[in-house]
């Protein structure tokens, strides 16, 4: 109802707490095929940006084919929906909403999903979104995942102090000592910032004391 009425705000309450995004009446429609019908593109994008299925029919018809604007059209066309999805994934990923990111793994969102050489992994790391972290390792994110400078979601738990996504990381397989191209390993993040308690950890798990860096 609150799709098919662009009921925008209320539409992304509902999705945060859990309705299904693929719900369908009696006939088969579809919360994005109601926003489309009913000519609300502000809803049909948002829809599209937490997962929803563009593909799926109701009475023989997609949401393309029932969409009342080019503004719909253009959004429901699969390159754009591609954009779309990974777009919010990432800005998912900064912000720490789970729910979204856990509706577009669904849809099939690569968990390794990157903007430039950063993947989600990476942003969740440095913010520290355990919940968010949690999600992407049981999805098989890469926990060793390279930026162009080596630097590894690790790294920038250590960096920032994130002692309960650091042992989120180790415990799914991260290497402890593994090094940027600077030569630094998470221990020396550590050290540098103050970080005593994330310091303890790796520690605790044994980090190399001995690496040197590069500068």
């Amino acid at each position: 109802m609150s799709a098919r009425n662009g009921r925008i705000e209320c539409t992304r309450l509902l999705l945060e707490r859990g309705a299904d995004i693929e719900a369908k009446n009696d006939k088969g429609v579809r919360p994005i095929h109601a926003a489309a019908l009913m000519n609300h593109a502000a809803c049909v994008r948002l829809l599209v940006e937490c997962g929803a299925d563009t593909e799926a029919r109701a009475l023989g018809k997609k949401a393309s084919d029932v969409a009342q604007n080019e503004t719909t059209r253009a959004t429901l066309r699969p390159a754009n929906v591609k954009h779309l999805r990974e777009t919010s994934f990432i800005k998912s990923a900064k912000e720490g909403l789970a729910w979204r990111m856990r509706l577009l793994l669904n849809a099939g969102v690569p968990a390794d999903t990157a903007e430039g050489d950063s993947t989600a992994l990476h942003f969740c790391a440095l913010v520290g979104h355990l919940e968010c972290v949690r999600l992407l390792i049981g999805k098989n994110a890469t926990v060793g995942a390279r930026k162009r400078n080596g630097v590894q979601p690790l790294h920038l738990c250590a960096a920032s102090g994130r002692t309960e996504c650091a042992r989120l990381l180790m415990n799914a397989g991260a290497d402890i000592d593994a090094q940027s191209d600077s030569g630094k390993a998470a221990l020396h993040h550590c050290a540098a910032r103050g970080h005593v308690n994330l310091m303890k950890l790796l520690l605790d798990r044994g980090a190399n004391k001995a690496f040197k860096t590069n500068d």
